[in-house]
C-alpha cells in the first residue's frame, strides 16, 4: 500500500470540505478524489480525529482486528510547508 503524500493530504482535506457529514455516499466520493479505498480514507479520517483531539483512541475500533481498540502509532505531524 502506498503512503499518503502531501498532495493526497491536500486533496483529502479539500474533499472533506466539499463532502460534509450529511453528503450521500460521502466516503465513496472522497475516496474517488483521493485515490484510496473508502475504507482507507475513513481510517485516515478517524486517525486525524484522534490527532486533533476530537475522539479519544478508546472510542475507536478497527473492524479488521475483531473490534480491538485501534492503536494510534503517532508519528511526527506534517507541517504547513509539507502540506502546501
Amino acid at each position: 500500500m502506498r503512503k499518503w503524500s502531501g498532495e493526497d493530504e491536500e486533496r483529502f482535506q479539500i474533499a472533506l470540505m466539499c463532502y460534509p457529514d450529511d453528503s450521500p455516499n460521502r466516503w465513496e466520493k472522497i475516496a474517488e478524489v483521493v485515490g484510496f479505498s473508502k475504507e482507507i480514507v475513513y481510517e485516515r479520517y478517524r486517525i486525524l480525529q484522534i490527532e486533533l483531539g476530537q475522539v479519544s483512541p478508546s472510542q475507536c475500533t478497527n473492524s479488521s482486528t475483531n473490534n480491538q481498540p485501534h492503536k494510534n502509532n503517532k508519528g511526527s505531524s506534517w507541517t504547513l510547508e509539507e502540506h502546501a
